[in-house]
């Protein structure tokens, strides 16, 4: 297995992009059958864009996140215990508190690694260096 390189902070590869695009269309279709499904939709691929790709959050909070969303949206349309304008604004709850945890993390590699995370590099080394002795 190759090396990772340390590369914190933004980043942006052409599948993301894809993904974007894809996103978008996708909201745009939903408009002519849901407004508030198009909101969801495109809400769902910002969130993909902030967590992967500027915050660059562990998998575990993006999970965190992805099953609070659907099971309020589950409320909002299954059960009609919700409204959307509660489902949105608890997921932006979430967001906050869920970046707040990401970027206190001795891990943090996201945009402005270097001002909530300036350890980093050492971080880095010590978890890399620490591979290399384990597959030799």
């Amino acid at each position: 297995m190759p090396a990772q390189r340390f590369q914190p902070g933004f980043r942006l590869s052409i599948v993301d992009v894809v993904f974007l695009v894809l996103g978008g269309i996708g909201a745009a279709f939903a408009t002519t059958m849901n407004l508030w499904l198009a909101a969801a939709i495109g809400f769902v691929f910002l969130h993909f864009f902030l967590f992967c790709n500027i915050i660059r959050m562990p998998r575990v909070l993006e999970y965190i996140w992805a099953l609070t969303f659907a099971g309020l949206v589950a409320s909002c349309n299954a059960l009609g215990a919700v409204s959307w304008t509660t489902v949105f604004a608890a997921a932006s709850a979430l967001t906050v508190v869920l970046v707040s945890i990401a970027v206190r993390q001795p891990s943090y590699h996201g945009v402005g690694w270097q001002r909530f995370n300036p350890r980093l590099p050492e971080w880095w080394n010590a978890q890399t260096s620490g591979n290399d002795q384990h597959s030799k």
